[in-house]
């Protein structure tokens, strides 16, 4: 029987693999040997700084927690812990559903010893901030309540960890069934459903760092409401862990002993699914058909399936709508979320682009031109959805962005990615985020300056002529690239 360590050992070749695996499928360009080699060298650092920078997150939250210590702050904390824990590693643990650990029954391994590297390399996945968050919080407890109080939280924490990986566990399996199976009509759109639920796993986390700061200062404006119903929230999680932790009853006692039983049975189930782990999705080839279309529709059929194929694509397609709202909501100026916005717009252009295999769009009779082309229409689309969402938002909630700026917007975002576009060709700028992100931040810049000056003049001295003359000037730009290349 092979030592711990040696299993640990073995657990991290299965977890780079993993790792390994979601940075392919989430950057699809630049597979080129320096490129693989480049990527496999990061790997193992980037891994590293996710987890970091999480365990930061968790920590920021457990500082705002112990200014204002109370159940509200405290129940907020376990909530969100269980939510942002599962959340942030549900890409992760959906990749490790597709590792095949029955290759080590080639080797000496038991089968024991099988399931025990399976554990490890999932416990692998959540390691850094499992352990950040049983060492901070119980110290921040110690600030504002008796020196047993962190005894209690311990077993909080623990229980809002192990439910957030039994669920996490849960989706993680469901959505690798449900995107790693190819599928066409309504098992299509159900297949994209969850492509979207699982990008904007990332979206939550994104706006609560945003949110963060807001939430704890209007949490206690629910302290009556807390107060009316004390018994219902001792009884319930997360309440009557902060009750547990602040004031213990014996409500909230019992109450949270059946929250530890509860996740001794989520372990025990966790621990039958990652050692029964079966891979899925098995292609089948069906009848080929082949229908004719116009070159634009069917390359923007084409892209369509792409997007819907890969997370990656998939959240940057949702981000510029969400970003948007995010801008607004926080009281930004409607200048300044446009430019976010686009910004985004500029980020999912110039990614889809880096989706073409350049060696099957050499064969067909398109320019590089109309290749431009094609992206800037499902950038503008994008754009259009985005401006729409916060029309309603405006509709619904008063304020929003200024409808004469959206105008002013709409001639300038068309030829603004096609310009884009042709200088990241260019300037061979590689189309992933990961390996050239000083190259797409230039990329940004330039977006970000070209879309925002005309706008900007737009509200100086004579600023409609000189608008409608930097406009022109891009339009005509952009139109000579879709002709000459």
């Amino acid at each position: 029987m092979r030592s711990l360590s040696e299993l640990w050992k073995i657990s991290g070749i299965f977890y780079q693999n993993m790792a390994f695996q979601a940075f392919i499928d989430a950057r699809r360009s630049g597979r080129s040997a320096a490129t693989m080699e480049a990527l496999t060298n990061r790997i193992k650092t980037n891994t590293v700084l996710n987890k970091i920078f999480l365990s930061m997150l968790f920590i920021i939250m457990a500082m705002y927690t112990a200014m204002q210590p109370s159940v509200l702050t405290y129940a907020a904390y376990l909530l969100l812990l269980t939510f942002l824990f599962a959340l942030f590693f549900l890409q992760m643990v959906t990749y490790f559903f597709q590792i095949d650990f029955t290759s080590l029954r080639i080797y000496p391994v038991s089968r024991e010893e099988e399931q025990k590297i399976a554990l490890l390399t999932f416990i692998r996945i959540f390691d850094i901030p499992l352990a950040a968050n049983l060492l901070v919080f119980p110290v921040v407890v110690l600030f504002s309540a008796p020196w047993y109080s962190a005894f209690l939280a311990i077993i909080a924490v623990l229980v809002s960890e192990i439910l957030a990986i039994v669920l996490v566990t849960y989706l993680g399996k469901v959505f690798y069934t449900k995107l790693s199976t190819p599928a066409s009509g309504l098992k299509g759109a159900v297949r994209f459903l969850y492509q979207l639920i699982w990008g904007l796993a990332f979206f939550m986390i994104y706006a609560f760092m945003m949110w963060l700061r807001v939430i704890y200062a209007k949490i206690n404006h629910f302290a009556p409401l807390l107060q009316r119903y004390s018994l219902l929230f001792q009884c319930i999680y997360p309440t009557n862990m902060a009750y547990l932790i602040i004031n213990p009853t014996p409500v909230s006692v019992a109450s949270s002993l059946l929250m530890v039983l509860l996740t001794i049975l989520g372990i025990k189930w966790i621990l039958k699914n990652i050692s029964s782990i079966k891979i899925t999705g098995e292609m089948h080839t069906g009848q080929i058909s082949i229908k004719i279309s116009t070159p634009m529709r069917g390359m923007l059929r084409k892209d369509f399936r792409i997007i819907t194929r890969s997370p990656a694509l998939t959240m940057l397609l949702l981000f510029p709508p969400i970003q948007g709202l995010l801008m607004q909501s926080l009281g930004n100026s409607s200048y300044f979320a446009l430019v976010m916005l686009f910004t985004f717009i500029i980020i999912f252009s110039y990614s889809l682009l880096g989706s073409e295999a350049r060696s099957i769009t050499r064969t067909l009779p398109v320019t590089r031109g109309f290749i431009y082309l094609s992206k800037a229409i499902l950038g503008f689309i994008d754009y259009i959805i985005a401006l729409t969402v916060l029309t309603l938002y405006t509709i619904f909630f008063g304020t929003g962005i200024s409808q004469s700026l959206i105008l002013l917007s709409l001639p300038t975002t068309f030829a603004v990615i096609i310009i884009v576009l042709r200088v990241g060709d260019l300037l061979n700028i590689t189309k992933n985020i990961a390996m050239s992100s000083y190259g797409v931040a230039l990329l940004m810049i330039l977006g970000d300056v070209l879309f925002a000056v005309p706008l900007a003049l737009y509200s100086q001295q004579y600023g409609v002529f000189v608008c409608a003359a930097a406009m022109a000037a891009e339009i005509i730009i952009a139109l000579h690239i879709i002709k000459m290349q």
